[in-house]
């Protein structure tokens, strides 16, 4: 009887320790982490001086720097991260010298409830999972270069708003959906993005309506180029088009 009183408290003890550890306070990242080598990047793009947005993660290495943001307050926390996004461009842009060329950065959107709808990265080498993006010819820069974000769902970050300006030149639209794909106004989001000039298609669902696809998007973005993903011997590439 006794040990098996034991085995009740000691399970009740590893699901209470459980339950602390997994719904306990989630701790940010502050300015004080940040390397001593990025303090001015970070205090120039305003990484810690939005009222609603927070760092979860920050990891720097000789190679790049990987943060993870998640926003409060609706629009108004998404337009702060959009702001971050576009002023660390600005950066790049103004201090050429201050990252090599080929420094890898990538910002993810991720919500509180861990949902992640979108990230932004400069990252052409594959190692996200996007090796196809190599194909577009680009130079090699420490400006983030796509917006990949999920069409799928009903979310702040493809609802479209005059209050948002994106100033990445490329973004991946993807769909895991097998049997739906998003139509018509589901696009009109791509008027946030300032210059945009390219527009890759990722779904899932087979024989989707590609042409009604195709309208929508050149209805809300009419000067980007369109790609499709196609799996060709198991990898993906892209495919202009008409």
């Amino acid at each position: 009887m006794n040990n098996i009183r034991k085995q009740v408290v000691i399970s009740v003890l590893i699901m209470i320790i459980f339950s602390l550890t997994s719904c306990g306070p989630r701790f940010y990242v502050s300015e004080y982490d940040i390397n001593l080598e990025h303090e001015e990047w970070a205090d120039e793009i305003g990484l810690f001086s939005h009222k609603n947005l927070k760092v979860r993660e920050y990891e720097a290495k000789s190679t790049g720097i990987r943060l993870e943001l998640e926003y409060d307050n609706g629009v108004t926390g998404y337009k702060e991260l959009c702001d971050v996004v576009n002023a660390h461009n600005k950066f790049v842009e103004e201090n050429p010298d201050y990252f090599p060329n080929d420094f890898n950065v990538t910002f993810t959107n991720k919500h509180a409830s861990e949902y992640s709808p979108s990230f932004f990265s400069n990252i052409r080498n594959g190692s996200n999972g996007l090796g196809y993006i190599s194909e577009l010819g680009r130079e090699d820069s420490a400006k983030l270069l796509y917006m990949c974000i999920s069409v799928d769902g009903d979310h702040t970050e493809n609802k479209e708003n005059a209050d948002i300006h994106i100033d990445v030149p490329i973004v991946i639209l993807q769909s895991y959906n097998e049997s739906y794909t998003p139509k018509g106004e589901a696009y009109a989001f791509l008027k946030e993005f300032n210059n945009l000039e390219q527009v890759i298609i990722d779904f899932w669902e087979p024989g989707y309506d590609k042409d009604g696809v195709l309208d929508a998007i050149r209805e809300y973005a009419p000067n980007a180029e369109i790609y499709e993903v196609k799996s060709v011997n198991r990898e993906d590439h892209l495919e202009k088009c008409p």
